[in-house]
This record gives C-alpha cells, structure tokens and sequence, in this order.
C-alpha cells in the first residue's frame, strides 16, 4: 500500500527568493508491501516549487497535478528506455539528443497503433525485434500498408 502526504508552504518569492516562486511543496510517499514476507521501501521524499499562487492552485490541485506529471513521465520514460535504452544513449551535442528522442517517441506512437499477426505477444521489444528482421515490413508501415488497430 502506498501513502503520500503532502506539505504546501506559500512565501511569495522571500523565503529562497527565487524570481516567481509562490509555493513549495513537499510529498513523503511511503510504501508498505501488502505481502509480510516482502520487506518495507525507504521513505521517499520529493520537492517542488510552482509559481502558481495559493488561491489559484490549493493543495489538492497541486498533489493532483504532482501525481498526472509522473503519471505521463514515468509511462514514456519508461517505454524509452526500456525498449530502446535511451539513458544509455550518449549523444549530446546540439539538437541531436533532442531531435533522436523525439523520434523515439514517434516510433512508439507506431508501436502502438499495430498488431503483428504472426508475434504471441504484442509487446514493444518484440514489434521492433520483428520489425527490425525484415526492413519491407518497415516500409510497409511507413507507407500505411499495415493493419492499425
């Protein structure tokens, strides 16, 4: 079972004076496995600052919002690095790192969209492992010739 509890502390900028700073938030999620052969996970503690005034963004809108942000990050990170080892990456001149992981993103959205007939399981590392063996299927793809689902 997971707990988060959270703390909002409003200050308008003088406490750390940091330019448009108007809360600061502090969540301490704790965990404790529902199986008592499994031991307890170390309480986490997380910060963050938003510029959204107190009247406008209250605690609740604010753990809401905390919760959607690594909701929708940890799902894409995760599908990225997994399947295409994107942390391992080391390109990081210019706009390559950025332009390389808006590719990504897109080959997922691909990834996604299709079903592989001949594939038991319709994960991502085996759509691509299958994709990568036949470059015609690639092809196929890009050019709209393949079932959506």
């Amino acid at each position: 079972m997971e707990e988060r509890d959270y703390w909002v502390a409003s200050w308008g900028g003088q406490v750390l004076t940091l330019p448009g700073m108007s809360q600061a938030v502090a969540v301490r999620r704790r965990f404790t496995p529902r199986d008592k052969d499994t031991p307890p996970k170390d309480t986490e503690w997380r910060y963050y600052g938003t510029s959204a005034p107190p009247d406008q963004a209250g605690p609740d809108v604010l753990a809401e919002a905390i919760r959607n942000h690594w909701q929708i990050e940890n799902c894409l990170h995760y599908r990225k690095d997994y399947t295409m080892a994107e942390d391992r990456h080391v390109l990081r001149k210019g706009r390559a790192p950025t332009n390389l992981s808006h590719l990504r993103s897109i080959v997922i959205g691909l990834l996604s969209t299709i079903e592989i007939e001949d594939l038991p399981a319709q994960t991502h590392p085996q759509k691509m492992a299958y994709l990568c063996s036949d470059l015609n299927c690639v092809v196929d793809l890009l050019q709209g010739r393949w079932r959506i689902k």
